[in-house]
C-alpha cells in the first residue's frame, strides 16, 4: 500500500514538473510579449527585462525537470512551493489592483487574467503538498548532474532566443525605408506636410500586426520611462480606413494624430516589413525602428 501511494505521488509530481516544462516552453514561444509584460511595470529598464524574462524561462524549465526526474524531492518540493507562492502573492497584487491582463503564464498559448491564474498557482500548491515526503530516486554525483542540466537549460534558452540587445546593430542594418517613395507620398499630399516639421515620431503600423501592437506598446513604456524622444507620434496606418478604436485601447498609445495610407505607397516605403518608426527632424531622418531594436533613444 505504502509503495503504490508513494508511486502515485511521483506520478502527480511529474505531471506537475510537466506543467512547469509546457509554462517555460510557451512563455519562449512568446517571448516578446513576456519582455513587455516586465517592461511595462517600468521597474527594470528594457535590456533586463529581455534578461529577466529568460532566466525566469529557464528558471522554469529547470525546476520542472528537477520535478519530473524525481530527485532530491525535498529541495524541489520548497523551491516548487516558494515559487508558487510568490507568483501567487503577486497575482493578487495585480488583482487587487484590477489589473486584468494577460498575466503570461503561459505566455499567449493560454491566456490567463491574475484571478485565473490565481486559482491555477492554488491547485497546483495543493497537488504538491499531497507530494510531500514522496522517496526520491538515487543518482550518483547529484550536485554536478544537477549544475550541469541547469547551465545547458539556461544556455538552450538564450541561443534560441537571444536577447534583442545582443543584436542591435545588425537589426538595423536591416531596418529599411524607401526615401523615394516616401519623397513621392508627400509631394502627392497622402502624407501630411505637417510630419516634415519640427520634431515627430512617425510610425508605419498595420492595424492586424501583431509586431505593430507590441511595438506600440513597447513605445509608450519607454516615452513614460522619458527614454524615448518626445516628438509628437503620428501614426500611418497602411491600406484602408478602419475603426481603431480597440486598436488604441489595446495599445495605450498616445498618438497626435493618425491617418491612413493606400497599400501601394505604404507598400513602397516600408519595403513590405512593419512596423517601421522613423525619427523624423524637420524631414530628416535621424533613427529608424523596426520592432526588434527600438530602445532608449541616444538624445
Amino acid at each position: 500500500m505504502g509503495r503504490a501511494i508513494n508511486i502515485a505521488k511521483i506520478g502527480l509530481r511529474m505531471a506537475l514538473g510537466l506543467v512547469f516544462i509546457f509554462s517555460a516552453i510557451t512563455k519562449l514561444l512568446s517571448i516578446d510579449s513576456l519582455e513587455i509584460y516586465i517592461f511595462s511595470f517600468k521597474i527594470f529598464s528594457l535590456e533586463v527585462s529581455f534578461l529577466l524574462s529568460r532566466l525566469l524561462i529557464a528558471f522554469e524549465a529547470i525546476l520542472g525537470i528537477w520535478l519530473l526526474s524525481n530527485i532530491n524531492n525535498r529541495y524541489s518540493f520548497w523551491c516548487s512551493f516558494a515559487t508558487l507562492a510568490c507568483f501567487t502573492i503577486f497575482l493578487l497584487f495585480l488583482s487587487l489592483t484590477g489589473n486584468q491582463d494577460n498575466c503570461n503564464c503561459f505566455g499567449e498559448f493560454i491566456k490567463m487574467n491574475p484571478k485565473e491564474s490565481i486559482v491555477k498557482n492554488l491547485i497546483m500548491i495543493l497537488l504538491l503538498i499531497s507530494t510531500y515526503n514522496t522517496k526520491s530516486f538515487k543518482i550518483k554525483k547529484l550536485p554536478l548532474w544537477g549544475a550541469l542540466i541547469s547551465i545547458a537549460v539556461t544556455a538552450t534558452v538564450f541561443i534560441i532566443s537571444p536577447p534583442d540587445n545582443w543584436r542591435y546593430e545588425s537589426y538595423q542594418k536591416h531596418t529599411e525605408v524607401n526615401i523615394e517613395a516616401l519623397e513621392e507620398a508627400k509631394a502627392k499630399n497622402i502624407i501630411p506636410a505637417e510630419l516634415f516639421e519640427g520634431e515627430k515620431i512617425v510610425c508605419l503600423f498595420s492595424l492586424k500586426c501583431n509586431y505593430c501592437i507590441k511595438a506600440a506598446k513597447k513605445i509608450m513604456i519607454l516615452r513614460d520611462r522619458g527614454e524615448f524622444s518626445n516628438g509628437d507620434i503620428h501614426i500611418i496606418f497602411g491600406g484602408d480606413e478602419k475603426d481603431t478604436r480597440e486598436w488604441f485601447d489595446n495599445t495605450k498609445m498616445q498618438a497626435k494624430s493618425f491617418s491612413f495610407l493606400p497599400a501601394n505607397d505604404f507598400l513602397s516605403i516600408t519595403y513590405g516589413s512593419i512596423p517601421l518608426i522613423l525619427h523624423l527632424k524637420d524631414g530628416e531622418i535621424i533613427e529608424k525602428y523596426s520592432f526588434r531594436d527600438i530602445r532608449k533613444s541616444n538624445d
